[in-house]
């Protein structure tokens, strides 16, 4: 009877040991995610260099002249911003400045005139908002916002010029680019974008009719970016695969 008593106490006691740990194990907190290598977290600005093409449609009211004015060239400048990272996920608002240099001509006949127009632009910009998907140090970003354009544009007949007007133009820009870094507080990036301008006339020279004018721009360029008190790469969790 000695011996039964024994050996229902040595069960017992292995039974809630068991259980015990059954509990302790289910209690036990999910493995937290993995950490992210890089933080793209902060405040940046950068330097840029890139190309541009684009098209400008002219017409003059009262004529049969409507031409798309093609014209490429370079551009350079600065931009700044501030990201936010959020898992993977990285949210942010930038601002760019930059001179750019294009001119173009373009020729047509009314009648016996020959209408000859020339455009070109001295500096663009625009300010928006980026959102993008972060892997490690690569980062994959949409952009947009509003943008603006000091263009120039002059109209000539038979060589004798009867148009000459600089403007600010605002419109919107759209793109999208790729951006690496080499470490917390350098990356360099690759991005295109779109630029749209609002159309604008404006009267002939000692003439009722008048000069109609749309611009668009398709740039590409790189650039080179610095952060300054970057986020230890700790403090944002990767989301899991």
């Amino acid at each position: 009877m000695r011996k039964i008593l024994l050996s229902l106490l040595a069960f017992t006691a292995l039974s809630g040991a068991a259980h015990a740990a059954d509990l302790a194990a289910a209690k036990a907190p999910p493995p937290a995610a993995p950490a992210s290598t890089f933080n793209w977290t902060g405040v940046y600005g950068g330097l840029q260099l890139g190309g541009t093409f684009g098209q400008t449609n002219i017409y003059l009211t009262g004529t049969t002249f409507n031409t798309n004015v093609y014209n490429g060239g370079v551009f350079g400048g600065a931009y700044a911003g501030y990201n936010y990272q959020i898992q993977n996920y990285v949210l942010g608002v930038e601002g760019e400045f930059n001179a750019i240099s294009n001119k173009q001509s373009s020729s047509s006949r009314f009648g016996a005139n020959l209408y000859t127009a020339e455009v070109y632009s001295n500096w663009l910009g625009s300010v928006g908002a980026r959102a993008g998907f972060a892997w490690k140090n690569i980062l994959i970003y949409a952009t947009g916002g509003y943008a603006f354009l000091n263009n120039g544009t002059t109209v000539s007949v038979n060589g004798v010029g009867v148009f000459n007007n600089t403007q600010s133009l605002n419109g919107f820009d759209v793109g999208g680019g790729l951006e690496y870094a080499l470490s917390p507080n350098w990356s360099w990036r690759l991005e295109y974008r779109y630029y749209g301008f609002d159309r604008v006339t404006n009267n002939l020279l000692n003439s009722s009719r008048l000069v109609s004018e749309s611009p668009t721009l398709n740039t590409v360029r790189v650039g080179a970016t610095y952060r300054w008190f970057p986020v230890e790469p700790t403090a944002v969790a990767q989301a899991k695969y």
